[in-house]
């Protein structure tokens, strides 16, 4: 029985440093959330690749070192993707805390839902909270973009707090004019040269609410979930 057992203990050993000296399967088609864009990285079994963003494709070599996957090594294109065998991912680092996700898997995008046209004031009303942003045609969650907004409103007016990648949010309580089922509000310019703030303000199909304005010409736009309203502990 133990010559039995040395022996399956043995074969296992032998099959484990096979399968590490073998390495890893990165080879198939990969999939990535760019903000909001899908990426399509394609390792081929011959050291090639094709990468596939924003209508863009490029085509290298590649090699695997460990648990990297280095595209173009040695260039000045190299990029390497960290292996995560257990989550099945490749992982690119691309500076400044974004991080490029790829998986076996198509991600599912968020998809804003459609805007209300029959929307009362009263359903404004109360504690509102982003969690995406479509800026210049990037949708991205807005932990990743490094912005936030909240919106409190009463009546037609709000407390709006805003931070677009500064540490701090600018935080403005807004006078607004509610018709045909849309609120908008809007800051005054201060002087003559400037344009006044637009934010207009619609409740979503879903019980989300979006919140576009104008920055350097190009929409921006917040999509908002509502802020559930604390319950004062019984008596």
């Amino acid at each position: 029985m133990k010559k039995i057992l040395s022996l399956v203990l043995s074969l296992c050993l032998l099959m484990s440093c096979a399968a590490f000296a073998e390495g890893a399967d990165v080879t198939g088609d990969w999939f990535g959330d760019m903000y909001g864009m899908l990426a399509v990285l394609s390792v081929y079994d011959d050291a090639t690749y094709s990468l596939e963003l924003m209508g863009e494709s490029d085509e290298g070599a590649w090699v695997m070192e460990g648990d990297i996957l280095y595209m173009d090594k040695g260039t000045e294109a190299e990029m390497p993707l960290a292996y995560d065998a257990e989550a099945c991912t490749l992982t690119a680092d691309l500076g400044d805390g974004m991080l490029l996700v790829f998986g076996r898997e198509m991600p599912v995008f968020f998809t804003p839902a459609e805007a209300r046209t029959d929307a009362t004031v009263e359903e404004y009303a109360g504690s509102w909270t982003a969690t995406f942003v479509d800026f210049f045609g990037m949708l991205a969650p807005v932990d990743a973009a490094g912005m936030t907004m909240t919106l409190t409103i009463e009546d037609t007016n709000a407390t709006m707090a805003l931070s677009m990648g500064e540490e701090e949010p600018d935080i403005a309580t807004i006078e607004g004019a509610f018709a045909d089922g849309i609120l908008t509000l809007t800051i005054p310019a201060e002087s003559e040269l400037e344009e006044d703030a637009v934010f207009t303000v619609k409740l979503l199909a879903d019980g989300t609410m979006s919140c576009e304005f104008s920055m350097m010409g190009m929409p921006v736009i917040f999509y908002l979930d509502a802020v559930a309203a604390e319950v004062a502990p019984a008596a």
